[in-house]
């Protein structure tokens, strides 16, 4: 079942917001390497990695309430 919430909430990401996280989190790539890969500023990139912590977050809190 939270595998199942994970996923639902990964899918609610943008392509980018979803990218970003994985190169971070997983792959455990600097905020300046990934800017370099999108051609964004670092603080572009450091944004939308923290909104989609927080959209992902937010929707898990709603599905977590629904159920």
């Amino acid at each position: 079942l939270e595998k199942i919430m994970v996923d639902e909430a990964l899918a609610s990401l943008s392509v980018t917001e979803k990218e970003m996280l994985l190169l971070r989190y997983m792959n455990e790539e600097s905020v300046a390497t990934i800017s370099e890969l999108y051609h964004c500023s670092r603080f572009s990139t450091y944004r939308t990695i923290k909104g989609a912590i927080k959209k992902f977050r937010d929707f898990l809190e709603v599905k977590g309430q629904d159920e």
